[in-house]
């Protein structure tokens, strides 16, 4: 069920600034607009904010937040459509396709998002698809009823069912964009992106489903439909960070346990495959996520070199570039085995240096990332619980992999709670791969002895969560 949360993160985004000061600006003529750029004006009632993902060519996520009326935001925009995610707070979000040269008015009024034309160049349609669609899901009640069928069908191990059921949840989005089409002009460019996107989930749901359920047979089947649909169709940009992840699982459910645990060898067995299995910018930015996972200096080397070689996009091996030298020059300490964080100043201690201090009491341990819409759903009532249930410390902590990201958000979201920290070596840490953290949200709880107790305890979210801690 985990995997179905991650339903609204099909998109990892970026933005052009970190800082909103640097953000306004003059509203360009549309002759004026940069080849590679949207505009987006803000429009909204004094006091009012709204933040913004956006995304670069690169997918290196960023949020711009506390947007206010008159802001006027240039943003990057990729080839095709790239979708842009506003929000308002943790429970009220939309979003927009985007093209180049599209220059938008968005608006929040009346307990609403307005997506406006400033041009004449914008199809209405197409600005407000996924704001219809963020309220269609909302009033839907047969996803509701398939997501119950779904959790049934997965505790009696029926993969048909499951497999069945994820068509389902991928026929009633079909049935919305063909009503959608019905009363709207919508150019074919939308319809194909957002028929395409979520043909891309139906397929990431099977796999997972098909891995949980353990049929290793029909996995590599899957998989090669993924791959064999990344080559044939075309698919936006921002999902190949969810790609990225599955090509990591599957590489580690087939390679020998001795390659599996040899990380330089698995490394490089993910860049062969990559090279191999993609090309142009799929490629590119596949390869830049694997970079950007590396820490061994010889080996991020010889990747850079190699992808030099065949990349025929410069700002892609200049970027590469930059993310090898940036994490050659990593501390060490990254590479540790101990469960490795750092809070908001900059203070680092293992996670369990951070169990001991509080032996005595039940520790809920939250793990979560800024990019994460369930994680950052569950946290109103998870802070709520944080004060109602004293003898239990809530500790949570994110995986962003952007420090500047996890701080603004650690700012926002947590509201500087004392005990939220930054995970620093995810990929080398011990306790990370004993309790297999594959997706976020995920809760552990460890007992007051120190003991890990629950694995894989509820979300805040989730109606059994008070039950838990009730019992502790």
């Amino acid at each position: 069920m985990k995997h179905l949360l991650i339903l609204s993160l099909i998109f990892s985004f970026i933005s052009c600034s970190s800082k909103n000061n640097d953000i306004k600006s003059t509203v360009e003529n549309d002759n004026k607009l940069k080849k590679d750029s949207a505009f987006i004006k803000i429009n909204l009632n004094k006091g009012d904010y709204l933040g913004l993902r956006i995304s670069n060519e690169f997918l290196e996520s960023e949020l711009l937040d506390k947007l206010e009326d008159g802001h006027t935001i240039k943003v990057p925009v990729n080839d095709g459509l790239s979708y842009i995610h506003v929000a308002k707070d943790l429970m009220n979000d939309s979003g927009v396709y985007l093209q180049k040269g599209d220059h938008i008015e968005i608006s929040y009024l009346n307990g609403k998002f307005i997506f406006k034309p400033l041009s004449q160049k914008e199809n209405l349609g197409g600005l407000n698809l996924y704001n219809e669609y963020y309220a269609y899901v909302k009033t839907q009640k047969p996803f509701d009823r398939i997501i119950a069928d779904k959790g049934i069908a997965t505790k009696q191990k029926d993969l048909t069912k499951v497999l069945e059921l994820n068509d389902k949840l991928y026929q009633v989005r079909a049935d919305f964009i063909n009503q959608y089409e019905e009363k709207n002009t919508l150019d074919r460019i939308y319809t194909n992106t957002f028929l395409n996107q979520y043909r891309f989930t139906k397929l990431r749901l099977d796999y997972w489903d098909i891995k949980a359920l353990g049929n290793s047979h029909l996995l590599g089947e899957k998989y090669s439909e993924i791959l064999n649909f990344f080559k044939t169709e075309k698919i936006q940009a921002e999902t190949l960070s969810l790609l990225f992840e599955i090509i990591i699982d599957y590489h580690k459910t087939v390679v020998p346990a001795s390659e599996r645990n040899d990380r330089a060898k698995f490394a490089e067995g993910l860049f062969k495959a990559i090279k191999t299995d993609f090309s142009g910018k799929n490629r590119d930015i596949l390869i830049l996520q694997l970079l950007r996972a590396g820490r061994n200096k010889d080996l991020l080397n010889r990747f850079y070199i190699d992808f030099k070689s065949f990349s025929q996009n410069e700002n892609f091996v200049r970027r590469a570039e930059q993310i090898v030298f940036k994490n050659s020059e990593q501390n060490s300490v990254t590479t540790n085995e101990d469960t490795l964080l750092k809070d908001s100043e900059g203070n680092k201690f293992t996670l369990q240096e951070l169990v001991a201090k509080y032996k005595g009491n039940t520790v809920y341990i939250d793990f979560w990332a800024s990019w994460c819409a369930p994680c950052r759903l569950e946290m109103p009532k998870s802070m709520i619980a944080s004060k109602k249930y004293t003898k239990i410390k809530f500790i949570y902590i994110s995986t962003d992999k952007n420090e500047n990201q996890w701080m603004r958000a650690n700012s926002k979201i947590l509201q500087n709670y004392a005990d939220t920290y930054l995970l620093l070596n995810e990929d080398s840490a011990k306790f990370i791969k004993e309790i297999n953290l594959g997706t976020i949200p995920r809760h552990i709880i460890i007992n007051s002895n120190g003991e890990l107790s629950n694995i894989d305890a509820p979300g805040a979210n989730d109606p059994q969560f008070e039950n838990v801690l009730n019992q502790y």
